[in-house]
């Protein structure tokens, strides 16, 4: 098994930058330096930023093509909860409109909130049996996913986004 751990050329313990070091025998630090020496900040938490929201949403394309393949059983599925039937073409489009949206940073905020909201509601509906193990993980991963649209609300999309984009062409042609 590989290790994070080698050993110089004098025998000792050579600890990679990113694993916390002791100090001071008390305090735990991340050493980041090598890491942050030489890259721009901004873009660093740009580049986190963009990747953060195509992985918060990668779930929904997917889901969509499912939901589209298994229409019926889909649609009996809903049903059996008590969600009526005729919201299956909306729940289609809120997975696939609202995750390119926050891909492109393109009213994310917007796309944010529809998300949270639908996380929540999946997890109400459909994943509130907590004698089933599946349906006890299901529900909070939701929780967990409307968390993660809640901080993209509150945060926005980021440098890397169509938003920011608009933003500065707003900024820098002001209407009066």
């Amino acid at each position: 098994m590989a290790t994070n751990r080698r050993a110089s050329a004098s025998g000792a313990l050579v600890v990679p930058a990113l694993l916390p070091r002791v100090v001071s025998g008390t305090r735990v630090r991340v050493q980041m330096q090598r890491i942050s020496k030489g890259v721009n900040q901004e873009s660093l938490i740009a580049a986190l930023n963009l990747v953060g929201r195509v992985l918060l949403v990668a779930i929904f394309l997917p889901e969509a093509w499912v939901k589209l393949r298994g229409y019926d059983n889909v649609l009996e599925y809903m049903e059996q909860y008590g969600v009526p039937g005729v919201l299956l073409p909306l729940v289609i489009a809120v997975e696939i409109a609202a995750p390119v949206m926050i891909i492109l940073g393109w009213y994310t905020r917007l796309a944010a909130f529809v998300l949270a909201g639908f996380c929540l509601l999946t997890a109400l509906f459909f994943h509130t049996d907590f004698d089933d193990l599946n349906q006890v993980l299901h529900f909070w991963k939701n929780l967990a996913m409307a968390g993660g649209f809640i901080v993209v609300m509150a945060n926005g999309a980021g440098a890397w986004s169509l938003d920011a984009r608009n933003d500065k062409r707003n900024t820098a042609n002001p209407t009066s």
